[in-house]
């Protein structure tokens, strides 16, 4: 799932999220954000706390000559935040890190086993200024955390520990694993919040999951178990490695559906052709005649194909999506790696970009609360 070897830094990017029939979107890039403090490794995931602070994982060591073992935390002007404390940091790559928006503490996953110098095993919690946690899940993981979420109550792991799909109780209920595991890695979840849920969606390289063939992507109940209805349903022709859930407002208003944004190296999704992204309904209303796990969107298709994996997505609640990896466009070869689209809801030349083009893979992407895109 995160295999670039390259440095990789975090840059602001302003985007006039309108669609342009194919032109380019107009947009600027103001003082890259952290620039000035360069990390010498990949970034791998980041998350916002609750005053914009920015805490970034990865694979590097140092940011800005300063040692910054695997986790650093920015300030809202770009600046290293000297005043997080990660001592030691962590003993080995950090792939996943997640927010609690209620107290602003901190969950890491990842390939390490201590942090701070405290074993820790691949999961651990870390309170708001960096300290780790010492009584949250002390007995860890065997084996990789690829990606974390959370919902109200509960916070969860997917990746390659035994079980591969975990949910832990934050109300120190006892951990549940997915009865059945995976049969392969699972690379990425997310979670719809529901009056009968939470519902999480996982997706990875895996093809059963739950004693049922769901090839590349699960949608699960509450208590983990496999959904009936969209597990009978073709999917993915291929593995899944980014997932966005466009969900429904609080209040939900009349007649809209959650969306889900699916993203990796596929061809097709239930028998359509998808060139790498589809959008599927998340949810099981009647609305709109489409059921949990079809399709729901064009987006993707023989006018709006991606070429190349799939490896970040970042969705605002109906409104656009950004599309990172290692990427161009079927009509458009010199666009590299960052894609935009106005809406969800597809159509011809639905797919954009923007002139400010990565260089390398986007493993990461994030809307900001002023609109920027991280």
């Amino acid at each position: 799932m995160r295999t670039h070897a390259l440095p990789f830094t975090l840059a602001l990017l302003v985007v006039a999220l309108v669609a342009t029939g194919g032109a380019a979107a107009q947009s600027y890039l103001p003082d890259p954000f952290g620039t000035s403090v360069p990390l010498d490794g990949p970034v791998l995931d980041f998350a916002q706390q609750s005053d914009g602070r920015v805490i970034a994982v990865g694979r590097f060591t140092e940011a800005g000559g300063a040692s910054r073992n695997r986790i650093v935390r920015y300030n809202t002007n770009g600046a290293l935040d000297s005043s997080f404390f990660v001592g030691a940091g962590a003993n080995g790559t950090i792939h996943a890190v997640a927010v609690d928006p209620e107290d602003d503490s901190i969950y890491i996953g990842g390939e390490f086993t201590t942090y701070a110098g405290r074993a820790v095993n691949r999961i651990s919690k870390l309170r708001p200024s960096g300290q780790i946690d010492p009584d949250f899940f002390p007995n860890g993981l065997e084996g990789t955390v690829r990606d974390l979420a959370l919902s109200t109550f509960n916070l969860y792991a997917v990746g390659d520990f035994p079980g591969r799909v975990l949910k832990i109780d934050r109300r120190s209920g006892p951990p549940r694993y997915l009865n059945g595991a995976p049969n392969g890695t699972v690379h990425c979840i997310v979670v719809e919040e529901a009056i009968t849920g939470p519902y999480p969606v996982i997706g990875g390289e895996f093809t059963r999951a739950g004693g049922k063939n769901v090839n590349y992507l699960a949608h699960l109940d509450r208590d983990l178990r496999v959904l009936d209805e969209p597990a009978a349903l073709a999917g993915p022709n291929g593995p899944v490695y980014a997932l966005a859930l466009d969900d429904l407002p609080e209040p939900p208003t009349a007649n809209e559906r959650s969306r889900l944004v699916v993203g990796g190296d596929f061809s097709t999704y239930n028998g359509t052709p998808r060139s790498n992204l589809a959008v599927v309904f998340a949810d099981d209303t009647s609305y709109r005649n489409g059921r949990r796990g079809t399709l729901a969107s064009n987006l993707g298709d023989e006018f709006n194909g991606i070429i190349g994996e799939v490896r970040s997505l970042a969705v605002e609640r109906r409104g656009p999506l950004v599309i990172g990896g290692l990427v161009t466009l079927e009509f458009r070869p010199d666009v590299r790696n960052l894609v935009f689209a106005s809406s969800l809801d597809g159509g011809f030349s639905g797919l954009f970009w923007n002139e400010h083009q990565p260089n390398e893979l986007v493993r990461a992407l994030a809307f900001q609360p002023d609109g920027m895109v991280l």
